[in-house]
């Protein structure tokens, strides 16, 4: 640990070197995010005393050009690489534990010189250590610290969970993502990958639909997007002249778009839509401060808002959008209506506030998805949102969402949701995934296929 963490050694060369380790999907609780790939795990002997000793291994980034794993065989030993090593003691009460802690510092001080007071760590719970220390070897960090005693139960779980007084030294490079926020937000390995292709891809369903949108209507739409692009989040840009574009826009492709042809009315009613989803997502439902004249505006309007009460806020439930699809529900790869089915896709096909069309939004994105695909749908898009909702079968059965699902009434189709997943996710990015999305979909193939994959996104939670 004293020589820096080396980033080129993947976890089928420590294994040869380390023959004793037992593998496993876990992780001390300080290093686990979802880039985790593999810990190997020994106990040794430091100074008279068992220490666990844990070296994990994160998935890497995907390779320019490679569409796919193309050899999944032993993927874990080939290419996941070490990013950080941990050693635990277990102390047996807080008398001892300043004593462990000192004797360990005295060990790391003349490899590493004096360090730092505090820890330079952002894993979970790190930032209640207590006699923490830090240094720096290199890129690596190495972190020194007292974890205090605990006892907790979880909900759902039938026994507490506790561990006692813990001595704990990490050592950690770039890529393990146990920097703090500002830090970690320069390294791109450390992005939500999945969710910021996502947004990008809805981004770009808003330029399409702007593109296809009725003349009377797209100017009005223009100086909404404008004033927003300025701005940036919506509810410091709401005024009346933006509130007067909006309204009169919205208005406009609500009431005077039935004698349209179907493909211009859903595409007029898809760009209103796509703009006021934007611009009014959430509204202050008690009518107070900076957007009380905006909702105002928006109920004399009679623009359809649900009742979000722990927010307290009204969520703009998206009425025209349902029209758009439903207007030109069997146009193809490109038209308005296919577009508007791909946004009711991301939606988990609800728009409802606080959940109102209950937990389960998968079983439907899966059946939709899927029946398109089955009619000779080509676009890649809809196979990924078909993939990611077959793998949250996968991911409620291992943890995602504990507390409000009983993983155990997953556990009978997380394998196969897995394997379709891991299918649909293959064919989205062999068919052309556009660029914003592939490295995200790359990633959920890779946790899905070394299954770790534990993070369900059309499972509603309202709490």
């Amino acid at each position: 640990m004293t020589r820096g963490v080396d980033t080129t050694i993947t976890l089928g060369a420590w294994l040869a070197s380390h023959p004793g380790d037992t593998v496993s999907l876990a992780a001390p609780t300080a290093a686990r995010n979802d880039r985790v790939c593999r810990t190997a795990e020994h106990r040794v002997r430091i100074d008279g005393a068992d220490v666990d000793r844990s070296a994990v291994f994160y998935i890497p980034a995907p390779q320019a050009g490679e569409p796919w794993p193309v050899d999944s065989g032993q993927f874990a030993e080939r290419k996941c690489t070490l990013r950080s090593v941990w050693l635990v003691r277990n102390v047996a009460d807080s008398m001892r534990v300043q004593a462990a802690s000192d004797s360990t510092s005295h060990r790391l001080t003349p490899a590493l010189g004096a360090g730092v007071n505090g820890s330079k760590m952002a894993g979970q719970g790190a930032g209640q250590w207590q006699h923490a220390r830090s240094w720096s070897v290199g890129d690596t960090r190495v972190v020194l610290g007292s974890d205090p005693a605990v006892q907790y139960h979880d909900e759902g779980e039938l026994l507490p969970t506790s561990h006692p007084w813990r001595v704990i030294v990490a050592a950690y490079a770039p890529g393990a993502c146990l920097e703090d926020f500002d830090e970690r937000q320069k390294d791109a390995r450390c992005d939500d990958a999945m969710a910021q292709g996502l947004d990008s891809l809805r981004s770009g369903r808003l330029q399409a639909a702007l593109k296809l949108a009725d003349a009377k209507v797209a100017p009005l739409l223009q100086v909404v997007v404008a004033r927003m692009g300025a701005r940036g989040d919506s509810s410091w840009v709401q005024d009346a002249k933006t509130d007067s574009a909006m309204l009169h826009a919205y208005v406009f492709a609500r009431d005077s778009t039935a004698t349209m042809p179907a493909g211009a009315r859903s595409a007029t009613l898809l760009a209103t839509d796509m703009v006021m989803h934007a611009y009014a997502a959430n509204l202050d439902a008690d009518t107070a401060g900076k957007a009380r004249e905006t909702r105002a505006r928006f109920d004399a309007a009679h623009v359809q808002l649900g009742a979000d009460p722990l927010g307290a806020t009204v969520q703009y439930e998206r009425p025209l959008l349902w029209m758009a699809w439903r207007a030109d529900s069997l146009g193809g790869v490109g038209s308005a209506g296919h577009v508007a089915f791909v946004e009711l896709l991301s939606e988990g096909w609800s728009t409802k506030a606080a959940c109102g069309d209950g937990a389960d939004q998968y079983s439907v994105v899966i059946a939709r998805a899927e029946a398109a695909l089955a009619r000779g749908d080509a676009d890649p898009v809809v196979q990924l949102y078909a993939g990611l909702a077959q793998g949250d079968l996968f991911a409620l059965a291992h943890g995602a969402h504990a507390g409000y699902a009983n993983d155990s009434d997953y556990k009978a189709g997380a394998e196969a949701g897995r394997v379709k997943a891991l299918a649909h996710l293959e064919q989205a990015l062999t068919k052309g995934l556009p660029a914003p999305a592939r490295k995200g979909a790359w990633e959920t193939g890779v946790k899905l296929l070394l299954k770790t994959y534990a993070q369900a996104r059309y499972f509603c939670v309202y709490d």
